[in-house]
């Protein structure tokens, strides 16, 4: 029995991968492309977010598939109906990066709202462009919410001790009414009274687009748009529009609509703050979510590999990421997906 791992993980859990069974290297590229390494076939797939677990490979690996273990939050890269046909069960782990995606969403609402990528590394700007650099304080003002769960539940707190208004765009299916100092909201009036507006809703047919050129025409002159959950939640040819009508006044994206498009339009733009997907990457984050996950994997082991024997596992606190070790084949080996040694 085997476990893949297809894209850099941590030297701890690798090596806590490796006490728990045969740890095999397939790489998302060399999946994507349909070379699967040699030999067995894996009883769990551990992936990030580059791995695209779509129906074709769900059937390549079945039946011996069992478990599709996800380092991250958002489940949009794999087939969900495909595994449950297959009868595969498919793991997140969302709640455990929600603390620093939530931080993260604040830094750029607060970058954003001062200017900071026209600022950042000049050290001296002529004096009429000093006072075009200044920005705005968000104390007192409106912050909506648009996905009340982990991350926007933080969010909102963090909203409240710095002496904003919160709306929020209430759960399908709420528990009870919100929580102090928070009102529910409808989601074009959310828009239309926020000074920020922050996404944290997953990406599925119904929330596609979501903000389209209707919506994001709804919003306030001088707000500021924050995404850091999934890319395509924005129209972003809408969004371009939007930016040069000042209507949001800035947007700060730490996640993109794919492919990116070449040239892009929003690179580089004035109003625009882009990060690389980085916003649930604290050390302490990943730390967190792969515990979880290496648990989870230990408690759905198969009963064939007995090298488990009772091992403790263990994972550092704050992981460095790297790519997989090479290793000698066999036990615990690291081989790429392609047939080749990494």
């Amino acid at each position: 029995m085997a476990v893949w791992v297809t894209e850099p993980v941590s030297p701890a859990f690798w090596r806590s991968l490796r006490r728990l069974d045969q740890v095999v290297y397939a790489s998302a590229e060399a999946l994507a492309e349909g070379r699967l390494p040699a030999g067995e076939r894996p009883w769990a797939l551990v992936v990030r977010n580059r791995t695209r677990v779509g129906a074709p490979l769900l059937a390549r690996l079945a039946p011996r598939l069992r478990l599709v273990a996800r380092l991250g939050s958002g489940l949009d890269n794999v087939d969900l109906e495909a595994a449950r046909r297959l009868g595969v069960e498919v793991l997140g782990a969302a709640a455990e990066n929600a603390a620093a995606t939530a931080d993260f969403t604040w830094l750029l609402a607060l970058a954003a709202s001062r200017r900071l990528q026209r600022a950042l590394g000049r050290s001296e700007v002529a004096p009429a462009e000093r006072l075009a650099l200044a920005g705005r304080e968000l104390a007192g003002g409106t912050w909506g919410v648009v996905g009340f769960g982990a991350v926007g539940r933080r969010v909102a707190a963090r909203a409240q001790a710095w002496g904003m208004r919160v709306l929020a765009l209430p759960p399908r299916h709420p528990a009870g009414p919100p929580p102090e100092g928070v009102a529910w909201s409808g989601l074009e009036e959310l828009i239309a009274r926020s000074d920020v507006v922050s996404l944290h809703l997953p990406l599925t047919p119904e929330t596609c687009h979501l903000l389209d050129r209707e919506r994001l025409a709804l919003f306030r002159p001088g707000s500021i748009l924050v995404n850091t959950a999934r890319g395509a939640l924005v129209d972003e040819e809408a969004l371009l529009a939007a930016l040069r009508r000042g209507r949001p006044a800035a947007a700060a994206l730490d996640v993109r609509e794919e492919p990116l498009p070449d040239p892009d339009p929003l690179a580089g733009h004035p109003s625009v703050l882009l990060t690389p997907h980085v916003a649930g990457w604290s050390r302490e984050a990943l730390a967190r979510i792969e515990r979880r996950v290496l648990r989870e994997l230990a408690r759905r082991l198969p009963a064939e590999p007995a090298a488990a024997g009772g091992r403790r596992l263990a994972l550092a606190r704050r992981p460095e990421l790297t790519p997989p070790a090479p290793g000698r084949r066999g036990r615990g080996s690291a081989r790429d997906g392609g047939g080749g040694r990494l």
